[in-house]
């Protein structure tokens, strides 16, 4: 089974998403795990160790490969050269050359024509939140420790407000009469409270930029020129951002 039908429209960016793959296993016995093919090239966003029960060595650049048994498991690059052989090698070469870099190149053709209409959309959003910027840097600097109090509270829990009522009580004696004095005390009584304010929190500008500079990214490369790495971490942005603006 080629890379395209195993993972059309799907990414792996972090190890978590491993387990989503049919028929993986995170470890593999040199040994006794025969190749059959090289099923994906993945870029993690942290170290994860190669599966070869004799090896384990944390890499982020790897690809997925397909035992004989139908097993799929995750191998460094490296490391896949070493315990596998020449073949990997030429099975890696055919995968990136003949299978996947001529379906990234026509996904992100398609994504740079429709480029235009995200970046629209993109603008009018960040137009938005601009006024969000200004008027939460204007509370900033206002008042810094009540943002940053609100800031925090959006995330973790909430105020209460209370209101302190007097009560007025008789002083006794020893015998329990009134003695004609009286003595205060106060009782918190709770009459509401204030959720903490998301927006404060919010990260939309910084992500409505990045978002922007990946677009640019696109839509200025000449993408049937593009290295089969080039074009895997370009796909990867173009999933996320279809994500985001689903």
């Amino acid at each position: 089974m080629s890379a395209i039908q195993l993972f059309q429209n799907f990414v792996i960016k972090h190890p978590s998403d491993f387990s989503k793959v049919a028929g993986y296993v995170d470890s593999i016995s040199n040994v006794d795990a025969e190749l059959d093919d090289v099923v994906y090239s993945y870029f993690l966003e942290q170290l994860y160790p190669c599966s070869i029960n004799t090896c384990h060595r944390p890499h982020k650049e790897g690809v997925l490969v397909q035992l004989k048994s139908g097993l799929i498991s995750n191998v460094g690059i490296d490391c896949g050269r070493r315990y596998f052989g020449k073949v990997f090698g030429d099975k890696l070469n055919n995968h990136q050359e003949r299978k996947v870099i001529p379906w990234f190149h026509s996904q992100l053709a398609e994504f740079k024509a429709a480029a235009p209409q995200y970046r629209a959309y993109l603008e009018r959003q960040k137009e938005k939140v601009s006024k969000l910027a200004m008027y939460k840097a204007a509370f900033q600097n206002q008042y810094p420790k009540l943002f940053e109090e609100l800031k925090t509270k959006a995330n973790v829990g909430m105020y209460k407000v209370s209101k302190f009522i007097e009560i007025s009580e008789p002083i006794l004696d020893d015998s329990g009469n009134e003695t004609g004095n009286f003595k205060t005390k106060y009782v918190e009584n709770q009459i509401g409270r204030i959720d903490g304010i998301s927006c404060l929190s919010s990260n939309a500008m910084e992500i409505i930029i990045r978002v922007l500079n990946s677009i640019t990214d696109i839509e200025t490369v000449s993408v049937k020129s593009l290295s089969f790495r080039r074009s895997n971490r370009l796909y990867n942005d173009c999933v996320e951002i279809d994500q985001l603006l689903a």
